[in-house]
């Protein structure tokens, strides 16, 4: 009989290791903050690849994570975060939601600060743009806000050439390139709303906000080579006085 079990034992299948909950921002409500002074907008607590950062006030440091079947549990330590020092992070993450991260913050002659920070997700109404996000930002159809076209423009720079602008990603800024230059273009679905067409020192312009084909703005334009000053040489005669 013991033979029996000891074989059904070694038979049976090995239960499967709880999965962590995946990496992300996390955000603190509008106004609070984590070792550093309430500014506008919230502060994030960015959780990637068995590291933490605080925005603002604790760089990067590697994370203890440990994954369990209700919950996964993350710890990091810092030296120092600005003027504070021995600093001790740890949190929770309920599953299977992973939504909240909730936990305390301790640093050296500071009291403990509980902490609760919602999973930042493209649709909750929040722009983070520290995050890189930019699909909260407000665009309504395609009317973009300048604050939209600044952060399209700053992760464009970064190297971004896919960057959505709406909540369901339906509207979304595109960027092509070719060896003398390349394509911008605003699309929505299949239809394209703006192209930009770069050519070496010419560029095209070309809206159709109502995606039908037929343009109600269209702009040739040609970079303006500079001017060279022209050299002007100008002589002086001195008139010797006269002999008396």
């Amino acid at each position: 009989m013991l033979a029996v079990v000891l074989v059904a034992l070694s038979t049976a299948p090995a239960l499967a290791k709880p999965a962590a909950c995946p990496d992300g921002r996390f955000l603190l409500p509008e106004g609070t903050a984590i070792l550093a002074p309430a500014a506008a907008g919230r502060q994030g607590i960015a959780l990637a690849a068995k590291t933490i950062t605080l925005d603002g006030s604790c760089g990067t440091a590697k994370a203890r994570v440990k994954a369990a079947k209700r919950a996964t549990r993350v710890a990091a330590r810092w030296r120092s975060c600005g003027e504070r020092t021995r600093v001790v992070l740890k949190g929770t993450l309920a599953a299977p939601d992973c939504g909240t991260l909730r936990g305390k913050v301790k640093a050296r002659r500071t009291p403990a600060l509980a902490f609760a920070a919602t999973r930042s997700a493209c649709g909750d109404g929040y722009a983070d743009t520290a995050g890189g996000e930019t699909c909260d930002l407000g665009a309504a159809d395609d009317e973009l806000s300048i604050a939209l076209l600044l952060a399209v423009h700053d992760l464009v720079a970064g190297g971004a050439t896919d960057v959505p602008l709406s909540p369901d990603g339906t509207l979304r800024f595109v960027r092509t390139t070719t060896p003398t230059g390349g394509t911008d273009a605003i699309v929505r679905g299949g239809a394209t709303l703006v192209r930009w067409v770069h050519d070496g020192d010419a560029t095209s312009m070309v809206a159709d906000r109502g995606g039908d084909q037929t343009p109600e703005l269209a702009i040739d334009a040609t970079r303006a080579r500079p001017v060279r000053p022209r050299s002007v040489c100008i002589s002086t005669t001195t008139a010797r006085p006269s002999a008396r």
